[in-house]
């Protein structure tokens, strides 16, 4: 029986094994489309492809085109915004294009400023637990750049140990 999407993962598949036949699939499918594999398409082409997986128009062998790309999508999402210890997001830039400030803890300095606007380069888990912090008085927030406090934070936790 078909599950229902309130039930959840429904698939006959690990998740590996659905992205090693939903690539191998795609591959093939652009293989016999256009002699070349999903990564030497070009971009239009690639776009192509994804909008077909996405509509469900492909026929892939043992996978549906539309769940193969909405696993994709979903987990893409996921590492794109994902803190950047997980491997995505890598300097925080899923962060940044939306204004994510990264692990709330690192803000409890500033929660109480109000009306004063909020503008602090993000912060990963990996950052907190090496000391940095975004604290708006030790950054330069007209650049947003602020290696030269994370590199002070660095050299003192560096000492302390």
């Amino acid at each position: 029986m078909e599950g229902t999407p309130e039930q959840g993962y429904q698939l006959n598949m690990t998740p590996q094994e659905l992205y090693r036949v939903g690539i191998a699939r795609t591959n093939n499918y652009c293989k016999e489309r256009y002699g070349k594999t999903f990564d030497e398409l070009s971009d239009a082409q690639q776009d192509e492809i994804l909008r077909s997986l996405e509509r469900g128009t492909i026929e892939l062998a043992d996978v549906s085109a539309r769940t193969f790309f909405e696993f994709l999508f979903q987990n893409t999402l996921e590492g794109f915004w994902a803190d950047p210890l997980y491997g995505g997001n890598r300097n925080g830039v899923g962060w940044r294009q939306i204004g994510f400030p990264g692990v709330a803890a690192s803000y409890i300095n500033i929660i109480e400023r109000y009306n004063v606007p909020y503008r602090v380069t993000p912060v990963s888990i990996a950052e907190v637990e090496q000391g940095i912090t975004a604290d708006p008085d030790k950054i330069n927030l007209n650049n947003r750049k602020d290696t030269e406090h994370r590199a002070r934070v660095i050299t003192v936790n560096a000492r302390k140990r």
